[in-house]
């Protein structure tokens, strides 16, 4: 019986510590948004052997930077002045 008791005990911690990261990283994501100064700018991004200009939409949550609906996990990134 104290085999089944600690089993139901362990589910129970690893359900509660994924709800617990799982807030965490909605509020640490939240906060990098609001204070980013990249999302909503023109970028070129330059990887190895590609570069790619677009807009930057969005910080994915994996923490890639999503520009023009792809995903960039690493690369350089430089604000472009505003067309016009």
């Amino acid at each position: 019986m104290l085999g089944a008791d600690r089993d139901a005990l362990v589910t129970r911690m690893a359900a509660e510590m994924t709800r617990w990261f799982a807030a965490e990283t909605a509020d640490v994501l939240a906060g990098w948004r609001e204070r980013s100064d990249t999302i909503g700018r023109r970028v070129r991004v330059l990887l190895s052997g590609e570069t790619v200009e677009g807009v930057a939409e969005d910080i994915g949550p994996d923490g890639t930077l999503i520009v023009n609906g792809r995903a960039f996990a690493a690369g350089d990134v430089i604000h472009l002045r505003p067309a016009g």
